[in-house]
């Protein structure tokens, strides 16, 4: 009611709207209002560079998530043959160690990349970030069937091997975390 009742001033005096720009002008000089009208450009632009910013993050991460996956995959049916071979002896032992070795660091580097892109995304956006959980996604080590030398029983053996993937994965997350604890307690 107030505010209509203004504006109905402003539109019957226009003196009055003249005279209001013209203390505006002499109080905080010529050009305040264009200075203060460029402020809030540059301003809506920061946000908007932000939004850009955070927005290609989530497409590296979804983009790395679905590579992670596929990746996964074949490392476990990789890993599986290789852990089962009997010796180093058996013909394809040393082209399943390199396949191995190939699709365990494929795997470590998107998982550590995927941790890295999600620790910036967290800080950007100021929550606790949600890192790529390798252990629930890795199954162990298939048990063997081992013949006994004892009355030719069948018996199981379990893989003592740990997963290089899950350790090597782990290891870098600690430190990622310190790191990531450090630059939230500098804010």
């Amino acid at each position: 009611m107030k505010a209509n009742s203004f504006i109905n001033i402003l539109k019957n005096h226009l003196w009055i709207s003249t005279f209001i720009a013209f203390l505006v002008g002499i109080l905080l000089g010529s050009g305040s209002l264009w200075q203060y009208l460029g402020l809030k450009i540059a301003e809506k632009e920061y946000v908007l560079s932000e939004l850009k910013h955070e927005n290609t993050l989530r497409q590296q991460l979804l983009s790395l998530q679905a590579n992670i996956l596929n990746e996964i995959k074949d490392y476990i049916e990789i890993r599986d043959k290789f852990f089962n071979i009997e010796s180093a002896l058996a013909e394809n032992y040393y082209d399943y160690q390199n396949k191995y070795s190939q699709s365990k660091s494929r795997l470590i580097k998107l998982v550590n990349e995927y941790n890295v892109i999600e620790g910036k995304l967290s800080i950007l956006e100021e929550r606790r970030p949600v890192f790529f959980n390798i252990n629930a996604i890795i199954p162990p080590l298939r048990p063997k069937l081992v013949k006994s030398e004892n009355n030719g029983i069948l018996a199981i053996e379990v893989n003592q091997a740990f997963d290089e993937v899950e350790k090597a994965v782990n290891d870098h997350l600690k430190k990622l975390i310190e790191e990531h604890n450090q630059k939230i307690s500098h804010k």
